[in-house]
């Protein structure tokens, strides 16, 4: 692989990790604004999920750079970023909801934000070089099932059972997608 792919890769595994940040301090802002109600401490536990999933993003653009043979898996392209904006946007917004009435917009832009940030996810961590892409699957795997049972638990909070059901679809795909990573 060439070099000026090699940091292609980089680049956008860069923004991916910046769109955790983003979300991370969304759900920080929602935390805060949802304060010591149950959903408050929810918003925390999803909050520090991002940031785990920050954290290995970003480092992933230095694996990425520091690989020679990195396996022939495609990054989403900018236009799949471009996607994301909206809805980590939205799940910003949703930090200036009122906290009284909010709740149930804030989680519907949670759940929306997670359903696509799933499979972006997986495909940087997919396109890690050995033993880093082990270490990734490992440290954003053991965030999964917390985050998404913090998901479930917010969207029942809300009253969407719907929501809670789209949850429960995302721990499945997390459970499946996990087994399925190289």
């Amino acid at each position: 692989m060439t070099d000026a792919a090699l940091e292609a890769r980089a680049r956008l595994a860069e923004r991916a990790a910046a769109l955790e940040r983003r979300a991370m301090q969304a759900y920080r802002a929602l935390a805060s604004r949802f304060g010591g109600r149950e959903s408050g401490r929810r918003f925390a536990e999803m909050a520090e999920g991002e940031a785990q999933h920050f954290a290995v993003l970003n480092l992933s653009g230095d694996f990425v750079r520091m690989a020679t043979d990195a396996p022939p898996v495609a990054l989403e392209r900018e236009a799949d970023l471009d996607a994301a904006e909206p809805l980590v946007a939205a799940l910003e917004a949703a930090a200036t909801a009122d906290p009284d009435t909010g709740l149930p917009a804030a989680v519907e832009a949670a759940v929306r934000f997670e359903q696509q940030e799933l499979p972006r996810v997986a495909a940087v961590v997919g396109a890690l070089p050995e033993p880093a892409r082990g270490k990734a699957r490992a440290g954003i795997g053991r965030t999964l099932p917390g985050h998404y049972a913090a998901l479930e638990a917010l969207a029942r909070a809300a009253g969407r059972d719907d929501l809670a059901a789209e949850a429960r679809a995302l721990a499945a795909s997390a459970a499946r997608l996990r087994a399925e990573l190289p």
